[in-house]
């Protein structure tokens, strides 16, 4: 192990390179590296450091490098250090000996708070899920307490948040693209049951403006903190209407790199993100089809479902086009291998042909995904579970609701 000093230096300099705490994570070497983030923590004590940002930090890391499989045995133990960080983060925010580093106190909190209710969302009963999440259970005390951090510039669309405000908007991209993700599940797991339950549309119509004001911060961040590459590459896209959704304002934000907080470690990463939330828009449109009550509300989810595709397929392209070198793409790519075989189900199902045969669409996402872990130096076990439930499930609901 390297010396104390080493050891403080470094502690120092991840605690608020956010960026490269998320680089890290979104590309998989955080999972691979958590065994010696472990010895990392239990070394401090016997060196002799004393530093709440320093536990603050670890415990951080080693819940979001347990945080993929939300229903294993590392789901729990990204819960017990959330649970951890969230204490010190709590106890730290109004000690004034941090009154220098309050705002990133605050990024941790926030972060915390949002992927712990984001595990505790997918653990609870369904019937209970979504009540919990806006009433009065542990989910919905977090969410509140999120959103009374973010300011209020950064919980609609209505207009341009300002520069003090846009510290907090990559956190808050991410944090909603998490409430759409917990709406999807909730659908899902309605679908399978074969029943819609209370509020379907008013859930379908949350998911959707989660979504969008999760594709829509990342935009603004890359305007605000990447406007060269905005200009060149994305405003285009928005003048085409290739980017369904997008707020009309954005493209005239001006740029202002030097206000840097919290970013992506790349125009290619922030690129797939953003591509990945309109691939959880499409899904939703996929479930909003085969729950829907009658043939025009289908047809209307048909064509979003179909724009919301395109968009997110156009922007992984783009990430492709502008990785540097040694740069390696996001591992939310991955989820696109079930997206295009959603696709292909409501083709067939549209025009009333016959589904393939399940395992012929398994067999598709299998050589799919297989194709982007070798290429693309990317895994992610859990997507790839996730994404054979998901493809199940929807096959068997549009089996059972034919072609009337």
């Amino acid at each position: 192990m390297p010396s104390p000093e080493r050891v403080r230096a470094a502690l120092s300099f991840w605690f608020d390179y956010f960026k490269f705490q998320n680089f890290v994570y979104d590309t998989g070497l955080q999972e691979l590296l958590v065994g010696q983030m472990e010895e990392l923590a239990s070394y401090l004590p016997e060196a002799g450091i004393d530093d709440a940002r320093f536990d603050l930090l670890l415990k951080k890391l080693i819940g979001h490098a347990n945080y993929a499989d939300p229903l294993g045995e590392s789901g729990g133990r990204a819960t017990a250090n959330f649970n951890a960080a969230i204490e010190i983060a709590r106890r730290i925010e109004p000690d004034t000996r941090f009154a220098a580093q309050r705002r990133e106190i605050q990024w941790y909190k926030v972060f915390l708070l949002d992927h712990r209710s984001n595990l505790e969302s997918k653990r609870r009963p369904v019937a209970e899920q979504h009540t919990e999440i806006w009433n009065d259970g542990p989910v919905a005390a977090d969410l509140r307490e999120i959103e009374a951090t973010l300011p209020p510039t950064l919980r609609s669309l209505d207009g341009p948040p300002t520069l003090p405000d846009c510290e907090l908007l990559v956190r808050a991209s991410i944090y909603w693209g998490h409430r759409g993700n917990q709406d999807n599940f909730v659908l899902f797991r309605r679908i399978c049951r074969g029943e819609r339950g209370e509020r379907w549309n008013e859930i379908i119509a949350d998911a959707e403006r989660f979504y969008a004001l999760a594709a829509n911060y990342r935009l603004l961040a890359l305007k605000i903190f990447r406007e060269g590459q905005f200009d060149r590459r994305v405003a285009k896209l928005i003048r085409a209407g290739a980017l369904p959704h997008v707020a009309p304002w954005i493209p005239n934000v001006p740029g202002a790199p030097s206000r840097e907080f919290e970013a992506f470690t790349s125009f290619s990463q922030a690129i797939g993100d953003t591509a990945h939330q309109y691939r959880g828009y499409h899904f939703v449109k996929v479930l909003g089809y085969v729950g829907a009550s009658n043939t025009k509300d289908r047809a209307a989810m048909l064509a979003d479902a179909r724009l919301a595709f395109a968009a997110a397929k156009r922007l992984w392209d783009v990430s492709r086009e502008t990785l540097k070198d040694g740069e390696v793409m996001l591992k939310y790519r991955l989820w696109m291998a079930s997206s295009q075989a959603f696709e292909d189900m409501l083709d067939r199902h549209v025009q009333a042909e016959d589904l393939r045969p399940l395992e012929d669409y398994l067999d598709m996402i299998r050589d799919r995904i297989t194709a982007l872990q070798e290429g693309e130096k990317s895994s992610y076990t859990f997507s790839i579970l996730q994404q054979r439930k998901e493809l199940a499930g929807i096959h068997d609901a549009l089996d059972r609701l034919g072609f009337g």
